[in-house]
């Protein structure tokens, strides 16, 4: 038979107390793995985004037509204004993970009281700004790269218009 300490915030305890801890800890963890599912889906949302994105920049780069072109740039730009509002929603969300276990460690006695919980919180969330982090890094990437390739096309064709019969 397993011994449980009454003063470990875990259970145990007479009069029911730590049945009141177990059921906290349970809305503990249900409205943080609620944050998590947020999280996680603002970045499926940012990767979604990123690949239509990344589809929508070759569309506008391959493009001949002022038309067409000026209708992808005004696309490129909704959706680059979607997938930032993904960005500050995670980025919300994280900042309201980590207050979230900051508050559980406030006195040395909830610390104690908590600390299976706050690791597991801690845990999560350096993985979840790990990713976060990692798509931010690649959408950054994704945008500097469009901008280069966007950057020597018009220089192509600046060239090409404006040289002379000799080819200088």
């Amino acid at each position: 038979m397993i011994e449980v300490d009454p003063n470990d915030g875990f259970g145990g305890g007479g009069g029911g107390g730590g049945d009141v801890n177990l059921v906290e800890t349970d809305n503990i963890l249900d409205a943080f793995y609620r944050m998590v599912d947020n999280v996680q889906t603002n970045l499926r949302e940012i990767q979604n985004g990123m690949g239509t994105l990344s589809m929508k920049h070759g569309e506008r780069l391959r493009t001949p037509d002022a038309d067409l072109a000026s209708r992808l740039s005004g696309e490129l730009d909704d959706l680059q204004t979607e997938i930032g509002g993904h960005f500050q929603r995670g980025e919300q969300e994280l900042k309201k993970m980590a207050e979230g276990t900051a508050k559980l460690k406030e006195t040395p006695e909830d610390e104690a009281n908590n600390v299976a919980v706050i690791k597991i919180q801690q845990n999560q969330h350096a993985h979840l700004l790990r990713n976060y982090m990692t798509a931010l890094k690649e959408y950054q990437a994704m945008q500097q790269d469009f901008k280069q390739q966007r950057f020597d096309q018009t220089k192509r064709q600046i060239e090409t218009k404006f040289r002379d019969s000799n080819g200088n």
